[in-house]
């Protein structure tokens, strides 16, 4: 009679595979369930006494109608994530293109470029603080030394906000810049070549031959750094706390409050689910645009 040959037997691999997936499901899935069954209850780590009071879409409902601040972070965020990744990609693309070319101490630029974007947020965050600082920040000392007044970079919050988008450009631009010149690494050089052969300037090979072959690569690094954005917290921390005022809240810090400063367990675990739908969103239209015509 045939023994009988277990699961494992079949398929060798699960051996290996099983032990990796029960550590993934218990680390992702099993932490966004919870997440996603506090959003429906009204639970308080302050008053645990009261257990779960199941509240149904109260705090969904609350968020989109009644919670300007929400609207606000909201607001900051898109407009953080569309400033910082327009010029991001600008930068990347234009410094790419210049190290695609052969030069000496090629390798120690690429090595410098990494350093910004390989140092901790928090440190890079209360470094920028101190540079912003009015009379004693390195930033205001550098503008008058060029005959330029000081400016309140930490008061105002219109500046604020864009003092914190320029943190971030300086310390992301470099993964933009790696990625892109990755991507020009890897194209094919026949179709340029083909272009030069047919009289083509500089600036028609780029944009009609370079550019649209670097469409994916965009799109992919794209994706990356909106996921990134959206879930910014370590700067706006360090550096204004949110303020002045809401003026430079995002998503990411504004669901930390909720839940940290104000122990509103469920409110901001709705906020994390929202803030997951809206990522899950923003990838598929990613993926559309990757995705090859006619799939």
């Amino acid at each position: 009679m045939a023994k009988r040959q277990s699961l494992s037997d079949k398929h060798p691999s699960l051996f290996f595979v099983m032990p990796a997936f029960v550590v993934m499901f218990a680390i992702t899935i099993v932490p966004f369930i919870y997440t996603l069954y506090l959003s429906f209850h009204t639970w308080s780590v302050t008053r645990p006494q009261y257990g779960f009071v199941f509240s149904g879409l109260y705090n969904y409902i609350y968020l989109f109608l009644n919670d300007a601040e929400w609207w606000k972070s909201l607001a900051n965020t898109i407009y953080i994530t569309a400033v910082a990744i327009s010029v991001e990609t600008l930068v990347g693309l234009g410094i790419a293109l210049l190290l695609a070319r052969e030069f000496g101490g090629k390798g120690v630029v690429r090595t410098l470029l990494c350093m910004p974007m390989m140092t901790t947020p928090m440190v890079v965050g209360l470094t920028w603080y101190l540079m912003y600082q009015y009379r004693w920040g390195v930033v205001n000392h550098l503008l008058v030394l060029v005959g330029l007044p000081r400016v309140v970079w930490l008061v105002d919050p219109v500046i604020t906000l864009h003092a914190i988008i320029l943190v971030d450009i300086w310390q992301w631009s470099p993964f933009m810049i790696l990625g892109l010149l990755a991507g020009i690494s890897a194209l094919p050089v026949e179709p340029i070549e083909a272009a030069q052969i047919d009289g083509a300037s500089s600036w028609q090979q780029f944009r009609h031959v370079t550019l649209p072959m670097l469409r994916k690569f965009i799109a992919i690094l794209v994706l990356l750094r909106s996921m990134d954005l959206f879930k910014m917290f370590d700067i706006v921390y360090t550096i204004t706390e949110g303020g002045p005022g809401t003026a430079t809240e995002t998503l990411s810090f504004f669901t930390y409050k909720q839940a940290f400063d104000f122990f509103h367990t469920g409110y901001s675990s709705a906020i994390a689910v929202i803030i997951f739908i809206i990522l899950i969103a923003i990838a598929q239209v990613f993926i559309r645009l990757v995705r090859p015509v006619g799939e």
